[in-house]
């Protein structure tokens, strides 16, 4: 400001005119800083945002695509969802109903059903008189602690259920046949025995006999 011959004044002026410039620019590299650092996050987001959104759908058709029953539930024991294979054998979207009146268990309570005991197994349901379950529940806490509701998972073991119950059947019949077969020969050893022993008295009564006809004609 005090090298050359202006007027301190114009000086002055022109130093002030230049700040406004520095000011002015380094406004607009900030707004384009925070510009780009926006449309940056807006990006970022929206990316995360169509990643989840695939994800979800991937394993929506995943859970579709499986023939077991899969609903979600929530803490008070209704249905939130309900995958394609459910709705299909309830033939009804079972949302909103509670899942003890779904699976005809009333006699049951949600602490029973929902009490995560693996040494137990799964637990067998009969929704009907012709298709058995193995029904499995699971605490979506293990996923996500802000979740309180559970997964069920409802497997058809009808094939397993029916088979085992046409091999009991076998199997009393066979049982049966072996305690029938056991009691005949008892009754055939009891009988061999009276006749073992009727035979060994004819065999004394006859040895006898002949002993007595041998003295006698000695004598």
């Amino acid at each position: 400001v005090n090298d050359g011959n202006e007027p301190i004044v114009q000086k002055m002026e022109a130093a002030q005119f230049i700040r406004l410039w520095a000011d002015a620019l380094e406004t607009i590299i900030v707004r384009d800083w925070t510009t780009l650092s926006q449309q940056e996050a807006t990006n970022s987001l929206d990316q995360a945002n169509r990643r989840l959104t695939m994800e979800k759908c991937k394993y929506e058709n995943v859970i579709d695509s499986i023939s077991d029953l899969v609903l979600m539930i929530d803490a008070q024991g209704l249905v939130l969802e309900a995958n394609r294979s459910a709705e299909q054998y309830f033939q009804k979207d079972p949302t909103g109903i509670s899942v003890l009146k779904l699976l005809g268990m009333k006699e049951h309570s949600l602490m029973d059903i929902f009490t995560d005991d693996t040494e137990k197994g799964p637990l067998e349901i009969s929704v009907s008189d012709k298709l058995y379950f193995h029904c499995v529940f699971v605490p979506l806490n293990k996923v996500s602690l802000a979740s309180d509701g559970y997964l069920a998972i409802l497997k058809d073991v009808t094939a397993h259920v029916k088979q085992s119950e046409i091999l009991e059947t076998i199997v009393v019949k066979r049982t049966s046949e072996l305690l029938k077969k056991k009691n005949q020969l008892e009754e055939m050893n009891v009988t061999l025995r009276t006749v073992m022993k009727s035979v060994d008295k004819e065999c004394e009564a006859f040895q006898q006999s002949v002993g007595d006809i041998i003295r006698t004609t000695l004598l």
